[in-house]
């Protein structure tokens, strides 16, 4: 089965409910940063709002308060 088919089959995101801005944010080590693109990109095509913080931190932001506040306002957290 082609990647395309099930991925057809999966559902669209939730609304996001009152304090949440993200529908997942995805959290995992850094020997898995070339990896966890691949998911991040097949989320965002599917209309999920996701947090990846190589994508979403600016040069100087605190890292942890970053990673804490976006898991409180998300749907799901993923952890690779």
């Amino acid at each position: 089965m082609a990647i395309h088919s099930w991925t057809d089959l999966a559902p669209p995101p939730k609304g996001l409910g009152q304090g949440k801005k993200l529908n997942v944010s995805l959290s995992y080590l850094s020997v898995d940063r070339s990896w966890v693109v691949n998911p991040y990109n097949v989320l965002q095509e599917h209309g999920h709002a996701v947090f990846l913080d190589q994508v979403a931190l600016v040069g100087g932001q605190k890292l942890m308060g970053t990673l804490r506040k976006n898991l409180r306002t998300s749907q799901a957290g993923i952890l690779i």
